[in-house]
């Protein structure tokens, strides 16, 4: 079964490279591993087709951030948290989101920030909590992600962030470690046919598709348990697709039984036969797995896995 785990070091030396807009970006497994767990999550649950923004401003903005400065702390303890030192600039429609990875033995290290309000400038410290789960060891920043308001961005490679100061983090853990990710069991469609016009009972909302994952988790000499999935449905020519998903609220299980929820009409699907084309797991230390189905070229055969088939039939 191919997977692809984004807790493996795959580390770049490019730097400065245009991204395409993350809203035109095409829906291929290899962007993922250059995305936090959230934003993975939030990429196969977008909308279809995301409203276009209004302003003249943002049609107008399309040179990407700049990164003028980036240092890192030298040593954090899982559970505490890290530091990383920046400047950003942004020409016109304002500084959105910035993401920075660190890869070392276990799963990817990522700070995150995205302003409520977009500034042209930021210059200061990013914190983010490294969780108590992750391997110790060594961990190197080898990317950093850039957006602006307008949708364009630019990331940095591990070359270009240690020419202007320190890449490397030393990650204690006394407390066991979690580095490997969830593992897929078996499935089951729980709305084998749903009415995309249909109305969820006892609601005026738009009737839910369901699935049902059950999911183990271990770890190295911890388990942090399965915290999120999502599955993504299609069509087989890819026409049209719509996600489902779940939570856990509880760390340290090592099973969990998903009830995957969501709204074919939110995402403008239409009557057909949709299959998972996505399988998206996640667990509390952080580490992420990605399956893709065989229908669509992948090497996950989610027809046997699922107990009573992998098919949700869409109807008028």
């Amino acid at each position: 079964m191919l997977t692809i785990v984004l807790s493996a070091a795959v580390a770049t030396a490019l730097a400065q490279q245009p991204l395409p807009s993350a809203a035109a970006a095409p829906q291929a497994a290899a962007r993922f591993a250059a995305m936090p767990p959230s934003r993975v999550m939030a990429e196969l649950q977008r909308p279809a087709a995301p409203p276009k923004l209004p302003t003249d401003a943002v049609d107008r903005d399309v040179e990407p951030p700049i990164l003028s400065q980036f240092e890192s702390k030298t040593t954090v303890n899982a559970g505490g948290l890290m530091t990383i030192k920046l400047q950003v600039s942004d020409d016109l429609s304002g500084i959105a989101s910035i993401y920075a990875r660190a890869v070392g033995p276990g799963a990817n290290i990522w700070v995150e920030l995205r302003p409520s309000f977009p500034r042209t400038t930021f210059s200061g410290k990013i914190v983010a909590k490294v969780s108590e789960y992750t391997t110790p060891g060594t961990y190197t920043f080898d990317r950093v992600d850039l957006y602006d308001g307008a949708g364009s961005g630019r990331y940095y490679g591990a070359a270009a962030l240690a020419a202007m100061g320190n890449t490397q983090v030393v990650v204690r853990n006394t407390h066991g470690s979690d580095g490997i990710p969830p593992t897929l069991n078996r499935g089951q469609i729980l709305t084998p046919e749903l009415s995309v016009s249909a109305y969820q009972p006892g609601t005026i909302q738009a009737a839910v598709a369901g699935v049902m994952l059950a999911v183990t988790d271990t770890g190295e000499t911890r388990v942090s348990g399965a915290k999120q999935i999502s599955v993504e449905f299609c069509k087989l020519d890819q026409s049209k697709c719509f996600d489902v998903s779940g939570y856990a609220g509880l760390e340290g299980r090592t099973s969990h039984d998903f009830e995957a929820g969501g709204r074919p009409a939110w995402r403008g699907a239409t009557a057909g036969n949709y299959y998972p084309m996505w399988v998206t797991m996640l667990d509390w230390a952080g580490n992420t797995v990605i399956l893709k189905g065989t229908r669509f070229g992948g090497s996950t055969d989610f027809s046997t896995l699922f107990v009573n088939g992998d098919q949700i039939t869409l109807t008028p």
